[in-house]
């Protein structure tokens, strides 16, 4: 019974912290997308190691990566998206360079698809980590 409680809270815990979307400003790597809280007790590069699976996972090509920030790339469906992730151990900003049509838009299904992969890798880390 205490395992199953603690299972829950920490599930509940995670989905609240990845649920949490703030909206940054715009800036030099494009329209805000969003923001993504980061689980306590995860490090820098574990988390560029989420982000660089989930989007592989996605079939995102992984334009660069450094210690800040991790910059994916998706051409398909008139799509044309370039992603520039920045993060630290508390949070990933998520900024879109994106057309369809060659007309500017958010891929804001895609961005939720890639928040909610990365969310996964993050509490099975979690989970590794007990």
């Amino acid at each position: 019974m205490k395992k199953a409680f603690h299972w829950f809270s920490l599930v509940s815990l995670a989905f609240v912290l990845l649920s949490t979307v703030v909206r940054a400003e715009d800036s030099d790597y494009g329209t805000a997308g969003g923001v993504v809280l980061v689980p306590e007790g995860i490090s820098a590069s574990e988390v560029q190691r989420c982000i660089v699976e989930a989007a592989a996972g996605r079939g995102w090509e992984i334009r660069a990566k450094d210690d800040e920030k991790v910059v994916i790339f998706l051409q398909a469906h008139r799509w044309v998206s370039t992603l520039t992730l920045l993060y630290t151990p508390k949070q990933i900003q998520i900024f879109s360079k994106s057309t369809r049509g060659g007309k500017p838009k958010m891929p804001e299904s895609w961005i939720e698809n890639l928040r909610d992969d990365i969310g996964v890798k993050f509490r099975t880390l979690a989970a590794t980590k007990k």
